[in-house]
């Protein structure tokens, strides 16, 4: 059998061997030996071969055939050895070794096969303490990285290095070794391993460094010992790079750790925020960190700061207190020690310092102030010194100290007038300043003090001073007495002397009381007394009740003028009083009747007892004239009576005769010089109208002369014109007109008639203008007339008609004649219809005539009168449109007749009255358009007639009845539109209303005609109606407009006729409705005009009739409306404002306004007169403008 080998590289080694093993590769049980491993072989050595078996010396051997030289086989401790050389030329490998083993049993031959290796092990790494470069342990691991796996041996040196000679140690493995030196510092450590065959492989130097001292951490900060700083900025260093450091690793008092950063080889940055005042520490304690060896630290050094961020305070103190009369030491003192403080940096307004001392935390100095009346501030700012921390002081208080220097004054002032007194008497002693004086630091002679009393600031003693004998008593108080809160004491006070006399003074003797009473004004009180002394009159006996004073004078003499109350008698008494006060007795001087009141005068009518502006009558003039004394004037160029003035029944009685314009002007004088003046005028100026303005207009002047005007369009030339018309010398005192028809009165009662010439196609002989009149001869006092006839009442109580016969033209006519009586004679009053007349004579019967059906006939038997007759007892009888009559009587009862479904029948059970019975009590009737409401004494109302037109006030099925309230009392007064509403002004103010709702008959109404701009449940003073006409001029919408007391509108009803002024297209133009109203102007045709307190104008409603006088079309001209309007004329078609300043503007629908909007009204005109459609503007005694409406239908 051959032996393997294999080729080992040589080993550096001196004086060591390798022992190999030779163990069998298989087992023979015939052999009492096995090979306990595969021999390895070196070539360049002897290698034994051990065969392992029992073997005994000089027993057993055997020998090594195969390769030669063949070798003895030797028992050496118990097992076969054998050097084996082999041929180095043999390659590595397996080759086999022959033995011829002399058994003794049977010596048979061994085949060992041996294995060459020549080929050294290789070390890829040798890693020490886990590749560590510092340790801290004596005995490091040891890790082997090799690829080799035949591994025998492993070689250690400490120190030597790989070059060097030793000493190696030889391990059979390695895990761990002992350090030889256990010093801190580097370690060479060298790495040899050895296979089998006895190859050794390359050497391994490591080096590591043995560190087995503790880190220890040093701790500084660059902050001062005492700081103010946070945080404070400290540096940690432990001389070696150590594995982590946490806040949490320090151990801090009184503060918190944070900011920490790592600035490399173990050093760090790290902040501490003080958390009170006081001590702050730190330090890192043993154990918490490790270094690159792992060693922990020991603990380091603790550092400490002392930390303090409070500024000082600083308090300014003066022992002077708050006020001083110089200078005064001040105290600066600080919480701390402070360094820096200099005086400068103290603030001193109005003083200066003086005398610095002190130092750390007090200071000391003087204020010398330097004007006085002002205070001295002192005041020590911030941030002027540190202390020993670096805080700066915070600002000091201001301290604040009055200074006042100058002696204090004092004034001795008494009550008493004059130099005497009668008895004690009360002084005030005044200082300038607050002192702490007593009452015995006054000088006093003949007198003592009592009642001393200072005020509350004591700037101010009051006292009395009682006189001890009659003389000459004196106070005065010397300086330096007292003293002020400041110091300073007075100066001397003036010196105050008073006589005291308590002699009284004698009586007043010869007083008389002039003039003689009773008399107008006040009396004189005159007499004689002691000279010089004071005299007082008085009204009551016991002189307490003063009426004037005065003094006597040298000579012993007084008078004096006295005021006594008005239209009285004062009894008067006089007392003397002398410089002391005595007083003499309360003597009696005599009693005077006073008597200012105007005597009472008022002008009336001798007829009527009512002034009457129509009728030549022989004037009443009441002013007592049987009174002695009383005296009455007729004044200047006024008209003057036509006969002496006679006094009857204690009145004057004057006969005068007017013509045109008369102004009567009458003074009075009583006994006692009191006058009254009245001024009482006729005006007999009119303006009147032909046919609803178709024809023209006709206007009576002031000096008795008619201007009359066609209207241009309607073709009129005034056909018959009666020449004493156009005649100077007639004096016309009043004009009328109707339809085409016009007619006069002269101051001789002739009756003067014209007539349009008829162009408009109509009849002129149906109007019977020019025609002799029914009657009698042309004369009259007043003439009557409705729109087609005309009815004259002459002198002797007989009528005249003309005109329409069917509308009472002809009052002898079979069918439309009188009825009832005879108008020969009698009558005193006339009331025109519609289409009628009625009479009143003087024994209060009534006669009619005209239309039966409308008013004309009241014996009518379906048409006569209901309720009553109409033989006596009528006072006045009242009308409306459609032809109802109502006659009111004398007992308050009413009689009615005409139509019957307008009114004219009271009794009827359809028609007639609603809320109470015409029996009685009756006061007031007023009608719309077809229906009647009566106000009766008990405040309530009755209706009847048409119920949509307000004839039943108690219709609710309907809608026709009562708005806002009950009618069954409270009601003062009814106002009624032409339409068809009533509407009833109550005591409290408030308003009901009833009739046609759209037309102004329910103000309540949640809709479109109910109350606009306000309620009506209170505060209305007066209600004004107004109309819309439609395209022929008859009534189409009504509305209403209420005054209140606070000057506000609340208007309701049709908003076409002025009923709503908050609505587009109607609503108020130049101002507000709210307040300043004070007065209304409806024009009859759906426009308003309200007048205010500040001259302005507002308009609302119909715009094209006046209610927008801001419109382009129909707006204002001639002026503004802002301001200055002092009254307002008013017409169907437009509006006519005069102002203040004599100028006129005009607007509204009027086309033919050359004339109103001409440079002759901008000024000087006095009044304006109108009809529905025309206007006069009148400026002196013969300057007028005229102008009017054109359109087609009027």
């Amino acid at each position: 059998m051959g032996i393997l080998l294999k080729t080992v590289a040589a080993l550096p080694l001196v004086g060591c061997s390798l022992d190999a093993t030779l163990v069998s590769s298989e087992s023979l049980n015939k052999l009492p030996i096995s090979w306990t491993s595969e021999p390895v072989i070196n070539i360049q050595n002897p290698n034994t071969v051990t065969v392992d078996g029992s073997c005994k010396e000089g027993l057993e051997s055997f020998e090594i055939l195969n390769p030669p030289p063949k070798k003895t086989v030797q028992c050496k401790d118990g097992k076969w050895q054998v050097e084996v050389s082999i041929d180095p030329m043999t390659p590595d490998g397996t080759i086999e070794v022959i033995t011829d083993l002399e058994h003794p049993k049977t010596g048979d031959r061994v085949v060992i096969p041996v294995t060459k290796d020549t080929q050294a092990p290789v070390i890829d790494n040798v890693v020490v303490a886990g590749g560590k470069a510092k340790i801290n342990i004596t005995e490091p691991t040891v890790q082997i990285i090799s690829s080799a796996t035949d591994i025998h041996e492993v070689l250690f040196s400490e120190g030597a290095g790989c070059g060097g000679t030793g000493p190696w140690k030889s391990f059979q493995s390695l895990s761990s070794f002992a350090l030889s030196d256990v010093t801190d510092g580097n370690k060479n450590l060298s790495v040899l391993i050895r296979d089998r065959a006895g190859n050794t492989s390359n050497c391994v130097n490591k080096s590591v460094l043995l560190d087995r001292t503790a880190p220890a951490p040093t701790i500084t900060s660059l902050v001062s010992a005492k700081t103010n700083a946070s945080p404070i900025a400290v540096t940690v260093d432990f001389g070696e790079p150590i594995q982590e450091l946490l806040a949490s690793d320090f151990s801090v008092e009184n503060g918190v750790v944070g900011g920490l950063v790592d600035l490399g080889a173990g050093k760090y940055n790290v902040s501490i925020t003080p958390v009170l005042k006081g001590s702050v520490s730190i330090k890192v304690d043993a154990g918490k960190v490790l270094d690159e060896a792992g060693n922990f630290n020991v603990s380091g050094n603790q550092l400490f700061r002392e930390y303090d961020s409070e500024k000082p305070s600083v308090t300014i103190t003066t022992d002077a207190g708050d006020k001083t009369n110089g200078m005064f030491d001040v105290t600066i003192k600080f919480s701390k020690k402070v360094t820096g403080f200099v005086s400068a940096d103290v603030h001193v307004a109005n003083g200066t310092r003086l005398f610095l001392s002190g130092s750390d935390d007090e200071y000391r100095f003087t204020i010398n102030p330097i004007s006085s009346g002002i205070p001295v501030k002192v005041y020590y700012a911030e941030d002027q010194a540190q202390d020993e921390f670096s805080n700066y002081n915070t600002a000091s208080n201001w301290l604040t100290v009055d200074y006042l220097a100058g002696s204090v004054s004092a004034t001795l002032e008494t009550e008493v007038t004059g130099t005497h007194v009668a008895g004690a008497f009360p002084v005030s002693l005044k200082m300038s300043r607050t002192t702490d004086i007593v009452k015995e630091d006054l000088e006093v002679t003949n007198a003592t003090i009592e009642m001393w009393t200072p005020s509350l600031d004591k700037k101010e003693i009051t006292f009395n001073v009682v006189p001890s004998a009659v003389g000459n008593v004196q106070l005065q108080l010397s300086s330096g007495k007292a003293q002020d809160d400041y110091g300073n004491f007075n100066s001397d006070s003036n010196i105050l002397s008073v006589v005291f006399d308590n002699v009284p003074p004698g009586d007043p003797q010869n007083m008389s009381v002039t003039p003689t009473s009773p008399a107008k004004g006040n009396p004189v009180v005159s007499g004689n007394a002691e000279a010089l002394a004071n005299f007082k009159v008085y009204s009551n006996a016991i002189c307490t009740a003063e009426l004037t004073s005065g003094v006597v004078d040298s000579s012993g003499d007084f008078s004096k003028g006295t005021i006594v109350p008005a239209n009285t008698t004062t009894h008067l008494y006089v007392q003397i009083v002398d410089a002391a006060g005595n007083k003499s007795n309360c003597v009696y001087a005599g009693a005077f009747t006073e008597d200012s009141t105007p005597p009472k005068l008022s002008i009336f009518s001798k007829s009527s007892g009512e002034q009457d502006d129509d009728l030549n009558s022989r004037l009443v003039i009441e002013g007592g004239c049987s009174e002695e004394g009383r005296t009455i004037t007729f004044v200047g160029s006024y008209v003057q009576p036509v006969a002496p003035v006679q006094c009857q029944g204690g009145r004057w009685e004057a006969q005068f005769i007017y013509s045109g314009y008369l102004p009567l002007k009458v003074q009075l004088q009583d006994a006692a010089g009191n006058a009254a003046e009245v001024t009482w005028t006729y005006d007999s100026r009119s303006i009147a109208k032909m046919g609803d303005g178709i024809w023209g207009h006709a206007f009576l002047r002031p000096d008795g002369y008619v201007d009359i005007w066609e209207d241009p369009g309607s073709g009129s030339s005034f056909a018959y014109l009666d020449p004493a018309l156009k005649n100077p010398s007639t004096q016309v005192i009043r004009v009328y007109g109707a339809k085409k028809c016009g007619a006069a009165i002269t101051e001789t009662n002739a009756i003067i008639r014209w007539q349009a010439d008829g162009s408009q196609g109509q009849d002129d002989s149906v109007y019977r203008c020019e025609v002799a009149p029914s009657g009698g001869a042309l004369s009259a006092s007043k003439i009557f007339n409705n729109a087609t006839s005309f009815a004259a009442l002459q002198l002797g109580g007989s009528v005249l008609t003309w005109g329409l016969i069917d509308t009472g033209g002809d009052h002898l006519h079979a069918t439309f004649g009188v009825k009832g009586g005879t108008v020969t004679s009698g009558v005193k009053a006339i009331y025109s219809g519609e289409e009628a007349f009625a009479a009143i004579k003087t024994d209060g019967s009534v006669v009619t005539w005209g239309a039966p059906t409308r008013g004309g006939n009241h014996t009518h038997a379906t048409y006569g009168a209901k309720g009553g007759s109409l033989s006596s007892g009528v006072v006045k009888i009242f009308s409306n449109k459609l032809g109802g009559f109502a006659a009111l009587k004398s007992d308050g009862s009413v009689v009615t007749w005409g139509d019957l479904w307008s009114g004219g029948d009271h009794t009827n059970a359809t028609h007639g009255t609603k809320g109470g019975a015409l029996t009685g009590g009756v006061k007031q009737i007023v009608a719309t358009y077809a229906a009647f409401a009566a106000l009766k004494s008990d405040g309530s109302v009755v209706t009847w007639g048409t119920a949509s037109y307000g004839g039943d006030h108690t219709d609710v099925v309907h809608g026709y009845g009562a708005n806002g309230g009950t009618l069954d009392s409270g009601v003062i007064k009814i106002f009624a539109n032409k339409a068809g509403a009533f509407a009833a002004l109550k005591a409290d103010g408030s308003v009901v209303t009833w009739g046609i709702n759209s037309l102004g008959g329910n103000h309540t109404h949640p809709t479109f005609f109910g109350a606009k701009g306000g309620v009506l449940t209170s505060g209305v003073v007066h209600i004004y109606e107004n109309s819309e006409l439609d395209g022929s001029d008859n009534v189409g919408n009504g509305a209403f407009a209420a005054l209140k007391s606070d000057g506000s509108v609340v208007t309701w009803g049709s908003d076409s006729a002025g009923g709503d002024h908050l609505k587009s297209g109607y609503a108020n133009k130049g101002g507000t409705l709210t307040s300043g109203v004070v007065k209304l102007f409806p024009n009859g045709d759906g426009a308003f005009a309200a007048l205010k307190e500040d001259g302005s104008v507002v308009t609302w409603g119909k715009p094209a009739t006046g209610g927008d006088h801001t419109s382009v079309t129909y707006g204002a001209r001639g002026g503004s409306l802002t301001s200055g309007v002092i009254d307002i004329a008013t017409s169907k078609r437009g509006f006519a404002a005069l102002k203040s300043d004599g100028s006129v503007v005009t607007w509204g629908q009027v086309e033919d306004y050359t004339q109103g909007n001409s440079p002759g009204l901008a000024s000087g005109v006095q009044k304006i007169y109108s009809t529905d459609s025309g206007f006069v503007a009148v400026k002196g005694a013969s300057q007028y403008h005229f102008w009017g409406w054109s359109g087609p239908g009027y």
